[in-house]
């Protein structure tokens, strides 16, 4: 009996455009479960459209179209480059402030490599 597979189409609206590799799921009148996991490479910000098919020698089917929005990427903007050991040279670290943004400091970089402090904010 032929097997029974399922994949995922996805893409930047309902024409989708890419797909999963397909799986093989198991046979029978149950409901099944499947997940696969799409590219690291999505851009922040944007929404992707999706849907589950699946296949067997006697059916072909698409489930619904569903959407989701990947999250807005960081960005990191020096604050201060450190010149030397006298002023705190080569400190390291990350903390959150109040307002949710990120704030940190690097090991190298800046005038001398000294370091440097940075804000991580959301874009």
């Amino acid at each position: 009996m032929p097997g029974t597979y399922g994949w995922f189409e996805w893409g930047a609206d309902s024409n989708y455009g890419n797909t999963t590799t397909a799986i093989a799921v198991d046979e029978g009148f149950t409901t099944n479960v499947f997940s696969q996991t799409l590219p690291d490479a999505l851009a922040g910000l944007t929404t992707y459209h999706f849907q589950a098919a699946a296949s067997h020698a006697v059916a072909f089917v698409h489930g619904p179209d569903l959407s989701f929005q990947t999250p807005s990427p960081f960005y990191a903007f020096p604050l201060y480059g450190f010149t030397d050991s006298n002023d705190g040279g080569s400190p390291n670290g990350l903390v959150q402030g109040s307002g949710g943004n990120f704030y940190g400091t690097t090991s190298e970089g800046g005038t001398n490599y000294a370091s440097t402090v940075f804000k991580i904010i959301k874009g």
